[in-house]
């Protein structure tokens, strides 16, 4: 893919709560279509990008520790949340591009021709692209991130 992803028109399948396109938007593409037939990923992933306080919803929703005893932690669970909020806003996709990332509840079985062409298509949810194959694609390419705050090794990380 010459010039990485700079300027590049994404979809993110199986996207989940966003995590695998905010690290794609620091490469810079153009936009970021993430989809998910998850309702429930979507709506988290609406939490995480809004303004709400993000307790007060998940406690709304019915999420407490007793749903998963002694697996869950709601306060570390909305700490992270939080964290993904601040990484988003910061985010110069979305810095440069207010409208430049987009998720949406859809089966990838239901893409047509109206959604028009993508450069690049990323699977990671659901495909569950190894590590070590986006390590050495980094590698390779030469990637590089502009935003200096996110290196390689971090979004290799983010991957882990």
């Amino acid at each position: 893919m010459s010039g990485g992803l700079r300027g590049k028109r994404v979809l993110d399948i199986g996207c989940g709560y966003g995590i695998t396109s905010l690290a794609i938007s620091s490469f810079l593409p153009n936009s970021i279509m993430a989809i998910d037939n998850s309702v429930a990923m979507i709506e988290t992933t609406e939490l995480i990008l809004g303004n709400d306080d993000i307790g007060t919803n998940l406690l709304e929703r019915g999420f407490n520790e007793e749903l998963l005893p002694g697996i869950v932690s709601v306060s570390s669970t909305i700490e992270y949340l939080y964290y993904l909020r601040k990484a988003f806003k910061q985010s110069l996709l979305l810095k440069n591009n207010p409208d430049g990332l987009r998720f949406m509840v859809f089966s990838v079985s239901e893409l047509d021709s109206s959604f028009g062409k993508f450069d690049a298509v990323i699977g990671n949810g659901m495909f569950h692209w190894p590590v070590n194959q986006l390590k050495t694609k980094l590698k390779e390419s030469g990637l590089h991130t502009e935003d200096s705050s996110l290196t390689e090794a971090a979004v290799v990380d983010i991957f882990k």
